[in-house]
Formats: structure tokens, sequence, C-alpha cells
């Protein structure tokens, strides 16, 4: 008589395949909070969440500014090699050597933003510049710490950008960022709002080596008039968003630029300039 055998198994979570079933089917729904609070319940969850990271593609930690800490930081620098996006916004603790470390472990990301991280100092970009050949993303919003020698080197190293974001950065003149700006020929989207040192000449530079430009933000830049405005209107034909609030361009000039962009924001009517607009230049602009 045959008796039937039953083997028995310790199934568990980690039993499951990580790479067939869980990262690709179960963990991509999981937050960032969520891998972590997985990693700390066993020491079968810390490899399996440690594996996981050392295969994450995107570090996105910009919802987290208020809980994330150093030392959760310093896991990611220990086991991320394959990041290709770093999202690290607002962080006033985040140093130069803690971006310095996570830089040189994932040496193949190509987007980057460090905006509103006050801590750091311009010597934070000379890694990025240096060793992220592949750079197409970066946003530098309100780093005040960024310097024209940082655009100067960054256009020496970098010709592949595709979203610049200098809002409201402390620079002094546009020298440096004309210079970036005609190097990074396939720019799709630009913020400039809120620097005072961009005036018509960069829009010259935007409009004859920017012409693949779909976004591009200016509001707040008030030395920019209809000339200039006009010049990326007639120059950028792929523009589809353009932000004009706070630049003292004419109604005239507004009423032109809505018949080349999709999207036009720009100021209320009654603090718009209503002094006539001089075309004539538009006659010999060149082919």
């Amino acid at each position: 008589m045959e008796s039937n055998t039953y083997e028995k198994y310790d199934l568990s979570f980690t039993s499951l395949l990580w790479n067939d079933v869980l990262f690709p089917h179960v963990f991509s729904y999981l937050s960032l909070r969520d891998i972590f609070t997985l990693r700390g319940i066993s020491k079968d969850c810390k490899k399996l969440i440690d594996c996981y990271l050392s295969q994450m593609k995107t570090c996105d930690l910009s919802r987290y500014n208020k809980v994330f800490s150093p030392i959760a930081f310093m896991v990611l620098v220990q086991n991320c090699t394959q990041l290709r996006s770093l999202f690290v916004r607002n962080y006033s603790w985040l140093t130069n050597d803690l971006l310095k470390s996570i830089i040189l472990n994932n040496k193949f990301i190509s987007s980057v933003d460090l905006s509103f991280c006050c801590n750091l100092t311009s010597a934070a970009l000379q890694p990025v510049i240096i060793f992220l050949k592949d750079l197409k993303y970066l946003k530098l919003e309100h780093c005040l710490w960024l310097t024209t020698g940082c655009l100067e080197a960054l256009a020496l190293h970098h010709d592949k950008l595709e979203v610049l974001s200098l809002s409201s950065c402390s620079i002094g003149n546009s020298q440096a960022i004309n210079i970036l700006l005609q190097r990074s020929k396939n720019l799709i989207e630009l913020n400039l709002s809120g620097l005072q040192c961009i005036s018509d000449s960069t829009m010259e530079v935007i409009a004859h080596c920017n012409k693949k430009l779909k976004l591009l933000n200016i509001n707040g830049c008030y030395q920019v008039t209809s000339y200039g405005a006009t010049m990326v209107g007639e120059y950028c034909t792929e523009l589809d968003y353009l932000f004009v609030s706070g630049c003292p361009i004419t109604f005239q000039t507004i009423q032109h630029l809505k018949k080349k962009v999709h999207f036009l924001d720009y100021i209320k009517r009654d603090y718009v300039s209503c002094e006539q607009d001089n075309f004539a230049f538009l006659v010999h602009l060149p082919v």
C-alpha cells in the first residue's frame, strides 16, 4: 500500500521570485516610505530591499523632505548603483559630501533636481558636472549658492541638456547663462523666472540657439521687453508654453504672441504698457 508523502515548505513573502515577481509586480506600487518600512521588518526583508535598491532607477525624495533623514539617505548611498534620476528637492540637511557619495556610485544619472537645497555650496556641482556624462535634466531653483563659474563649467562639459531650470538663483550677469544656452541646442524646457539679469540679449540667444524649446518661463524678468519676447515667438516655432508675467511687454505684443504659442501666461492688462510696438525689425529678420 502506497502512502502519500507530503513535503512541508517554509514559505514566506521573501520566498517569492524577487526579480520576476516582487520587484516588477509588487514593489513598483509601493512608495519609498513603504520600502523603508518593509526593510525594518526582518533580516530577510532587509536583504530583499537592499537588492531592490541596488536595481532602482529613480530616486525621488521630493515628497519626503519632512521625514527623510541623513541616516536613511546613507542607506541609498550604500545600496543604489543603477540610478538614472535623482530628485532631492528642498533638503536643508543635504551636504556636498552626501551628494558626492551618491553621485560617485551612480555615474549614469541623467536627471538631477537640487532645488531649494540651501546647505549646498557651489562645490556640490563639481561631481555632477564631471561624472554625469549623460546629464539631460537639471533643476537648480532657488539655489543661491550657484555661481557663474558653475554655469561656465556646465557649458564646458555638457551640451545634451533638455530641461534646465535656474529660477530665482542669485546670478549677477547673464553672460555665463548665454554661453550655456548657446551650447544647449537640444533644450526643450527652460525656466529663467526671477532672474533679474535676463534681458533681450538672452532672448536673442534663445531665439537663435534653442529652437527646439517647447516651454519657456521668464516670469519676473523685468529687463525683457517686447523685442525679446517677439524674437522668441518668431524663431522658436515649436514653443507651446510661454510665461511672461512681470515682463514689461506691450499689449500688442501679447496679442501677437497668442498667435504663436498654444498657452501664454501674462500679467493682467491693467499692468501692461499700452505703448505701440514697433514691429519694423521683423522685416529685417534673416530667414
